[in-house]
């Protein structure tokens, strides 16, 4: 799966696309911000946020999802907000507020349902896409401090190796055994 922040051009990659829930979150803080006669947007902040924390400690009890009982529960009370969006959103004096932030958001709460609501089905699902964001930050930095690179082939070396580093702290195995392994012919992380 693919995470991202509502970017539907990568829906068309992967098997499925998951929503980053802390980015959503700040959509609903902006709402809660300019608009705080809605009550929608605290109360879906609060039921996204309640769900990762309760996620948290379930992971801590060694579960690897809610109960089909608490998904249901979640996704019903995610419905509710949603009916009351609707009701709320039409009252909005604001109509750039109305037009261009509470409406569209709540549409796409409609339509992408499924794909914010995947981590509560499956914990190994991430709630947000702050690790991802974390590893792309040196390319952002190298951009900035050194004005990139100075050819697509020392790009791709660098990704490479950035990937392989990357993927060996991830997986608990040191990176300098994985590129000794490399250079040595050995296959890598094949489990």
């Amino acid at each position: 799966g693919i995470m991202g922040d509502h970017d539907t051009t990568l829906y068309s990659y992967g098997s499925r696309n998951y929503e980053c829930n802390i980015h959503l979150g700040r959509y609903l803080m902006e709402l809660m911000e300019n608009i705080p006669d809605t009550k929608w947007p605290f109360l879906m902040y609060d039921l996204i946020f309640r769900m990762n924390n309760t996620r948290k400690i379930a992971i801590e009890y060694g579960l690897t999802k809610f109960s089909d009982d608490k998904i249901k529960e979640y996704r019903n009370e995610y419905d509710e907000i949603l009916k009351l969006a609707k009701e709320e959103n039409k009252k909005i004096k604001s109509s750039y507020y109305r037009l261009n932030k509470a409406k569209p958001l709540y549409n796409r709460l409609l339509k992408y349902k499924q794909n914010h609501l995947y981590f509560i089905e499956d914990f190994s699902i991430p709630f947000d896409d702050n690790l991802s964001e974390r590893d792309l930050r040196i390319f952002k930095n190298k951009t900035k401090i050194s004005g990139g690179f100075r050819s697509m082939n020392v790009a791709q070396d660098f990704a490479n190796a950035l990937s392989i580093i990357k993927t060996s702290i991830k997986r608990k195995v040191n990176p300098f055994d994985s590129i000794k392994d490399i250079l040595n012919n050995k296959i890598l992380f094949a489990n």
